[in-house]
């Protein structure tokens, strides 16, 4: 039996092809923030992070990268942890555009967040293929870098993108409805810790209607670092 959103697919692709392109056309190109893809801050036991994704992983939104979601993340662990941070990530990145970057990086890391999949779902990638392609991720992860936690975001819920019309954003959303599910399941049989990206009506995007703005960012941060401190508690 067929998902709707494949019959969605089928019944309206001429539509859905031409919205595609008008959105690439008319969304504004918002740059990724300058700033340093790695550092040191704080004091306290050592903490390695990695940051590893797309476009909202690299801060896009923002204007500063002190708004930025790494950025505001080793703001929230430094005061515990001297946290040594490395950030991998670019717009536009799939997630093999990801593991085929780390192949040209050396990593020294215990823990880390990974924000991919948007692309994915926009690019008509295969809910199957992606989910292969993040277990290869994750065990790449593990087995040649040795890391201890890895924290997976879930794709944000696309239908409430106001820069997608209907009735694109429905379908976009479903699709990314399924891959949620999907990486929910991922990180459960592989071990690793899904996190819901905090979002609401109180939590503008960015310009863009696309991208997280700078409340999200700080929202994301905040869970994700509470998440941190949670799996390094001793038992």
């Amino acid at each position: 039996m067929r998902s709707w959103p494949a019959a969605l697919w089928l019944l309206g692709a001429p539509v859905l092809l031409w919205q595609g392109h008008q959105v690439r056309r008319h969304t504004p190109r918002l740059p990724e923030p300058e700033g340093e893809r790695q550092g040191s801050q704080g004091l306290g036991p050592p903490l390695r992070l990695l940051v590893l994704g797309d476009s909202s992983a690299a801060g896009v939104g923002v204007s500063h990268f002190d708004a930025s979601l790494i950025a505001q993340l080793v703001k929230q662990l430094a005061p515990q942890h001297q946290v040594s941070w490395q950030l991998i990530a670019r717009s536009g990145w799939t997630t093999a555009d990801a593991l085929k970057a780390l192949s040209c990086h050396e990593l020294q890391a215990d823990v880390a967040l990974i924000a991919l999949g948007v692309n994915d779902i926009i690019e008509g990638l295969s809910r199957r293929t992606w989910i292969r392609q993040q277990r290869q991720l994750i065990r790449h992860l593990r087995d040649a870098h040795g890391l201890k936690h890895i924290l997976l975001s879930a794709p944000p819920p696309m239908r409430d993108f106001p820069a997608l019309p209907t009735p694109l954003r429905f379908y976009l959303g479903a699709r990314a409805d399924a891959f949620h599910r999907a990486l929910r399941a991922l990180s459960e049989e592989l071990h690793c810790h899904l996190m819901e990206i905090p979002q609401g009506s109180d939590t503008p995007l960015a310009a863009d209607g696309f991208h997280p703005g700078a409340t999200l960012y700080a929202r994301w941060a905040a869970s994700a670092a509470n998440k941190i401190e949670d799996l390094l508690r001793p038992a």
